[in-house]
Formats: C-alpha cells, structure tokens, sequence
C-alpha cells in the first residue's frame, strides 16, 4: 500500500462515498456551531474530567442523539472495578490509553476486554499513532483484544507512510485530523502526542514553516483532508478542530456541495 503524504489531491465524491462516517471531538465551541454541521456526523465526548465539565457533559447528551454518541474512555484512569461501574452513555466507546499511567491501572487492551464482556453489541475502537513506529505491535494487540476498528492520530510525520504499511489489513481505520489554525497550535499538537522528535522530521517542519509564515488555514485543512481521502485504507475521518470550528465547517460543506 502505497500512502502518499504531500502533493495536492483532488477531492472526489468516490473518496467519500467509501468512507463509513465522519466524527468530530465535541467541546463548547462546537456545541455552539452544531447546527451548521451534516446530521451524518457522530460526535465523540473525550474523557478529561479538567476539560470536560459536567455542564458540556450534560449539553453532549442533550444535543447529540444516542446512536451519534461515541463515548471516549481513557484506561489509564481506570481499575477493574471503577470501569466495571463506569456510567455508559452510549453503544460507540472510544478507548484510549492516556497519560495518567500508574500502578493498578488498566491498559487499553485490558479496558477493551472488559467492556466487550459488559457491553455485548457495542461498537468498540482503540486509538493509534502512525508518526510512532513502536505502534505497529500495539494495533495488533488491539486487534486480538477485539476492537472494531482503530482512530489515528493525525499524520504529521514523514514516516507514517512506512508504518502505516506495516499495520494489519484486516481492520478498520479512521484517520484524525486536528485543524491547527497557527504555528502555536500545530506546536501544541507536537506536545500532545509527547513526540519531541516531530520538530526534526521534513513533513512537520513543512508544515510549521507553512503556519509560521502565517499561510492559509483553510487551504492546509483542504490538502490534508486531500491526502487523508488518497489513502486506500482509510474508511472515514475523525476531526479535532479545538476551538477552529470555521475551518471544519468550510470542509463539511465543502464535501456536501
């Protein structure tokens, strides 16, 4: 499989048709644009009791209708039996692993097991992160704990291409896609996925130098969404706007029209 990362693609209908869905990270800003966004769209609650208030909690679960609810939950914040009495708002679960690791604490592959037995029928995935080649062994674990598919992080770093050939075929994946609208914001995401290394890769050094110079946002969301849709593998995509909800909806509708 051949993954190409740079270049402009056109965007075509065919590219979307195949994909399953489209599913936005929920937060303030985008409860307040909800309305303006294509009612295919799942939304996912993330799991970060010091961001998401149970003021946004509440406002999810009364906006979003239950079979569009993918609810997120973070194994490193969990034993055994604070996720066996975790409060489960929906059939869509979204684990991830965190960054709050300690002792006793469950691993993704662990919370998935124990959610499949308590959720029989629930759709759930796990997430990966093709910049960091150490995750072609953990995709595979995944897929041997049971998932349904696998969420991306956004594709920021040349060797993505490489390692994303290295995954199993026999599953599916969403690709993410942050919106970062400035150098400071793309920096952010660098700091998030705690890969320090990304600074000195070609692919994010193009892409700083691009937002550095102070060039189009939209434009950059456009060519990235273009490389996400050339991808064979990819069966939809999970946008993670933060607070650039102009830029996302430039793309939703762009993509209906």
């Amino acid at each position: 499989m051949r993954v190409p990362l740079t270049g402009t693609v056109c965007l075509t209908a065919s590219a979307r048709n195949r994909w399953c869905f489209q599913s936005i990270e929920w937060n303030d800003a985008l409860a307040k644009v909800q309305h303006h966004l294509p009612s295919s769209c799942h939304f996912v609650l993330p799991d970060l009791p010091g961001v998401v208030t149970s003021e946004m909690k509440k406002g999810f679960l009364g906006a979003v209708p239950k079979d569009k609810r993918i609810q997120t939950v973070a194994a490193c914040r969990h034993t055994i039996q604070s996720l066996s009495n975790l409060q489960i708002n929906s059939d869509h679960l979204l684990i991830v692993g965190g960054n709050e690791k300690g002792n006793g604490n469950l691993t993704t592959v662990e919370s998935v097991r124990i959610l499949r037995e308590r959720k029989e029928g629930a759709t759930i995935w796990a997430t990966a992160n093709p910049n960091c080649e150490s995750s072609v062994s953990s995709v595979f674990e995944k897929l041997g704990s049971g998932v349904s598919g696998i969420v991306l992080q956004p594709i920021f770093s040349s060797k993505a291409a490489s390692v994303l050939e290295e995954y199993p075929s026999e599953i599916t994946y969403v690709a993410g896609m942050a919106l970062p609208r400035t150098a400071k914001s793309l920096l952010f995401w660098e700091n998030l996925l705690e890969q320090p290394d990304l600074s000195d890769d070609p692919l994010f050094q193009r892409h700083l130098t691009y937002f550095t110079d102070r060039r189009s946002s939209q434009a950059w969301a456009q060519e990235q969404l273009a490389m996400i849709e050339s991808i064979p593998c990819i069966s939809g995509v999970h946008f993670m706007p933060l607070k650039n909800t102009k830029d996302l909806i430039s793309l939703l509708q762009r993509g209906d029209s």
